[in-house]
């Protein structure tokens, strides 16, 4: 029995569909995984420190790319 078959077999309450969701890793994942919500809020507080860490990195990567061209060009 494949996944597709067994989505027939669930929409038509179907008993034989009990063997399938116990066999197959996809569909073990798909029921008995819980589900949670996340709370009000926490994509724009996660977007907002992803900001914030971006805007602190900023300043070391050109002093980085700098002393890199300095490195480069006294080499040379």
């Amino acid at each position: 029995m494949n996944c597709e078959t067994a989505r027939q077999m669930m929409e038509n309450h179907d008993p034989g569909l009990a063997d399938h969701l116990r066999s197959c890793p996809s569909c073990i994942v798909g029921t008995h995984a819980p589900y949670y919500e996340a709370p009000a809020g926490l994509e724009e507080k996660i977007r907002a420190r992803l900001r914030k860490e971006t805007s602190a990195r900023l300043p070391w990567r050109w002093m980085a790319i700098a002393a890199s061209v300095l490195l480069a060009v006294s080499l040379t």
